[in-house]
């Protein structure tokens, strides 16, 4: 079938690094290249240098070099080559079309919820273009109702043009990295393990998941540090702003758990699969998530979880998880102890996620993308 429907995919974000974004941009590319549709797909490599350093010079030359891509040769690229629709994952589209419908992705509301955790030139950068584009944009796609519901509050404008599709897990490769797990199972000397996977953000509420930890081993003379251990995989996150990683450092100390958590640090995809495989239960005490991908990463694997009964985790865990309030750090160690304690809860609970994982895979997202494409050059959108 000849294509009816020209669509550019702008890949920048598979040149920055292996994040949230990253993951998203590379699983929906992937399902898109097997698609066989009446779509035909252009994926916009950048071909720009990419800073990720510290260096004030440097994060503004990043920021010039970002803006000429975005509004600058991508719509001109769309132009030349005749493309019908732009898609942007990043939150940033082209404010100036030159015939090229735009659709861009918004992951959450951050920008607008915690200003705090952004440099100003981001800021500046997110309302003057970012904002705008987005409401000249036919039509933005959003993660969760909950992220629809938040920027139509901060964006009223943008009602009526918004389209939920929920996320899918990361692909994990079903191979094997011996020695990784052989210094896991050495440091957990035949003990469990509670896991957190996420960037080591102020908002991850990390310091509260020790503080919780550290009752649940005070109050359980059952299960001391010898038999549950907590790890934490994940990284400093990329604002120093928003960096928790000394509070989380100086609250395990301050607790004296030197021996029973470890931080990993950032882990590529084969050791991570191996501690979501072999956990014995997930906690996310996180205060703001748009989405909450380890929730279905932890799904995938079926384990136990227990999460903030905040923003978009319930609508994400759904039945598959049991609920805290994450400010609350008796609520919070309550619900580890059911997680480890309750035989019937655990086996429920894993029942919920093999059922529940099936709402949410990327050949559903980007089959329902898609279709936002169709529509939009129908005409029966946008």
């Amino acid at each position: 079938m000849a294509a009816s429907i020209k669509v550019a995919i702008d890949t920048r974000d598979l040149k920055k690094g292996k994040t949230g974004t990253y993951t998203y941009l590379q699983e929906l590319c992937d399902e898109f290249k097997n698609q066989d549709t009446q779509i035909e797909y252009t994926f916009v490599k950048y071909w720009l240098p990419v800073y990720i350093g510290k260096n004030k010079i440097g994060k503004i030359g990043e920021h010039i070099l970002f803006t000429i891509w975005k509004q600058l040769i991508l719509p001109i690229f769309c132009f030349v080559t005749r493309q019908d629709i732009l898609f942007c994952t990043d939150y940033f589209s082209p404010v100036i079309k030159l015939g090229t419908k735009s659709i861009v992705v918004f992951h959450d509301t951050f920008f607008y919820e915690s200003p705090e955790h952004y440099n100003s030139l981001w800021l500046k950068t997110f309302h003057l273009i970012a904002v705008k584009a987005a409401k000249n944009a036919s039509q933005i796609i959003v993660p969760t109702s909950y992220v629809k519901n938040r920027l139509i509050n901060y964006m009223p404008s943008s009602e009526g043009k918004i389209s939920v599709v929920y996320e899918g897990p990361k692909k994990m490769r079903n191979i094997r990295d011996l020695e990784w797990e052989e210094k896991i199972t050495t440091w957990l000397n035949g003990a469990e393990y509670i896991l957190h996977v996420g960037t080591l953000d102020h908002r991850k509420n990390l310091v509260r998941l020790i503080e919780a930890y550290n009752l649940v081993l005070k109050n359980n003379e059952n299960i001391k540090g010898e038999k549950v251990k907590l790890i934490i995989a994940g990284d400093s996150p990329k604002y120093a702003s928003s960096n928790g990683k000394v509070d989380l450092l100086n609250a395990i100390k301050k607790a004296g758990l030197e021996n029973e958590v470890l931080l990993t640090g950032s882990l590529t995809e084969v050791p991570l699969s191996y501690l979501y495989q072999n956990s014995y239960a997930y906690v996310f005490p996180s205060l703001n998530e748009g989405f909450g991908l380890p929730l279905v990463e932890a799904m995938q694997y079926h384990i136990p979880i227990a999460a903030a009964n905040n923003t978009a985790l319930p609508e994400v865990g759904g039945d598959a998880a049991i609920y805290f309030d994450p400010y609350d750090i008796e609520q919070i160690a309550k619900q580890i102890e059911n997680l480890l304690n309750n035989q019937d809860l655990r086996e429920s609970l894993k029942s919920a996620a093999a059922i529940r994982i099936n709402e949410f895979n990327w050949k559903h997202a980007s089959e329902t993308i898609s279709g936002v494409f169709i529509k939009l050059k129908e005409g029966a959108i946008g």
